[in-house]
């Protein structure tokens, strides 16, 4: 698993030789600009050629179709979408209509990037309780998300996997007949 805010990170030090020119998208009011700010001074030469901070409300299609516009305005190879699951994705999916650049969801990424919220201790990445961390320091927020939102889907996964495999079974022996 590859986590938001290392992604982007890397990225940016790659791509930073060969040009390529960034458009960020998310977070609440200020955290984007922050974000740029943070990033221009550990990646000198950094090309962050647009910001944008989202309402917090779901899109309507002319103003999914302004955003495109806006990014394709900008000449940003790359949009870091740091919005949460599933809001990015469902973003990600309507807004590839209207632009051509790489669209990267990238969750707390802006939050953690801008200093806006306290990243995990380096020895929880990636070890799948870095959710605790969070809940931790933000239970009022997050607690429906992982007590709730977390078993639910779990539960809804099972389900789907268990409905699944009969049928899969029953392919696999009209296969071999």
């Amino acid at each position: 698993m590859v986590r938001g805010a290392s992604l982007l990170l890397d990225v940016m030090r790659a791509g930073n030789s060969q040009g390529l020119s960034h458009y960020l998208y998310g977070g609440a009011p200020g955290v984007a600009e922050r974000m740029k700010g943070c990033l221009e001074r550990k990646i000198p030469g950094v090309k962050v050629v647009g910001t944008d901070c989202p309402p917090y409300r779901k899109l309507d299609d002319a103003e999914v179709a302004a955003l495109g516009h806006r990014i394709t305005s900008s000449g940003a190879a790359i949009v870091w979408i740091g919005l949460g699951t599933p809001k990015q994705d469902h973003l990600v999916h309507r807004l590839a209509h209207y632009t051509e650049a790489t669209l990267v969801p990238v969750g707390a990424a802006f939050d953690f990037i801008s200093g806006n919220v306290k990243e995990a201790p380096t020895w929880l990445h990636g070890s799948g309780l870095e959710w605790l961390h969070r809940l931790a320091g933000d239970p009022k927020r997050l607690w429906r998300r992982y007590l709730i939102g977390g078993p639910r889907f779990v539960i809804v996964a099972c389900r789907h996997a268990l409905r699944e495999k009969p049928k899969k079974a029953k392919e696999e022996q009209c296969q071999s007949e």
